[in-house]
């Protein structure tokens, strides 16, 4: 396609761009006094993006999970992000967004099903393998599933690892600390003397919350099955127990960077896909939400960790079209 008489629309932009650099918004998001020592500093560190399946604001408590609590409270923690739902495939068009910073389709199709033979020279893998990173996408489903194993290509990575394809047992690879405590997906994850992206995409808090379903059954304590028994709230306690695997997933995650001595050198991104819309009871997940306005559900953890970096809320709103340029 070849525009034509667009000067105008050309000087527009150039004038935009100009004056962006000079803005002061950036200044808002942090102290003053913090604001200039903290650009850049997390240059050549690892990247470790988190897709926190389900993960909804409610789970995330020192009960339920202790460790991501942990994690978000010692961050840059973005306290008005909103991981809307568009259409098909919730989880896979957030994924998409995060990604390539594009928007995703509007018309109720996943994006999986359109963009596989499409270039994203500005994806965030693109990005860090420019820079001379290692880039790899990693999760618990097949790759054929929401079309990944083509569409983390077109995005960039190197490669997909699905657990399962990887010949993992399917009762250990829904629960999400086995990218830690398997040897066989570690070594994937953690690669000797290189810089490493890597994209997780968590799975055990997926719905549905019933012992009829892997996550509850691999999960549940044996305390937690009597309650069960003696008539207490099925739905209640299995999403409490599979958020709290996602959570043993980060102390895990936490714990192996420090003994290898790859703590200061890794930065953790947190990002949920989406609220937890598989939970039945909708009046107590709009008590929960505190809303039930479909909209302000979707305000949900995004979230930047490094040990020791300097703490800051972010109270400005934002989506996951914001998350790619944000890193």
């Amino acid at each position: 396609i070849i525009f034509e008489n667009n000067e105008k629309d050309i000087t527009y932009l150039n004038d935009y761009f100009k004056t962006y650099n000079e803005n002061k918004e950036i200044n808002e998001l942090f102290d003053s006094t913090t604001s200039d020592s903290l650009k850049g500093i997390f240059k050549d560190k690892n990247l470790i993006l988190v897709l926190m399946e389900s993960v909804d604001e409610w789970m995330v408590n020192d009960e339920t999970m202790p460790a991501l609590t942990r994690l978000i409270g010692e961050s840059i923690n973005f306290t008005n992000h909103y991981s809307p739902i568009y259409g098909g495939g919730a989880t896979f068009n957030t994924e998409f967004m995060i990604n390539t910073g594009y928007m995703t389709p509007l018309n109720g199709e996943t994006a999986s099903n359109k963009y596989g033979h499409n270039y994203f020279p500005y994806s965030l893998p693109n990005l860090f393998a420019n820079a001379g990173y290692s880039v790899n996408s990693f999760h618990e489903n097949v790759s054929s599933f929401y079309n990944r194993g083509q569409m983390s290509k077109a995005f960039g990575y190197k490669n997909y690892y699905s657990s399962l394809e990887l010949d993992i047992p399917i009762k250990e690879a829904v629960k999400d600390s086995h990218f830690i405590t398997n040897d066989k997906i570690r070594n994937l994850v953690f690669t000797d003397n290189t810089k490493f992206f890597n994209f997780i995409i968590t799975y055990t808090t997926h719905t549905p919350y019933t012992l009829d379903d892997l996550p509850c059954q691999e999960t549940i304590t044996d305390k937690e099955l009597e309650m069960i028994k003696k008539g207490l709230n099925e739905e209640d306690i299995c999403v409490k127990a599979q958020a709290r695997e996602t959570d043993t997933f980060f102390k895990e995650l936490i714990e192996y960077l420090d003994k290898e001595e790859e703590l200061d050198d890794t930065i953790i991104v947190g990002v949920t896909d989406h609220y937890a819309y598989g939970y039945s009871d909708k009046e107590k997940l709009y008590s929960l939400k505190g809303t039930d306005d479909l909209n302000l559900m979707s305000k949900l953890p995004f979230f930047i960790w490094g040990n020791n970096i300097p703490k800051a809320e972010i109270t400005k709103v934002n989506t996951n079209l914001d998350v790619l340029p944000t890193i």
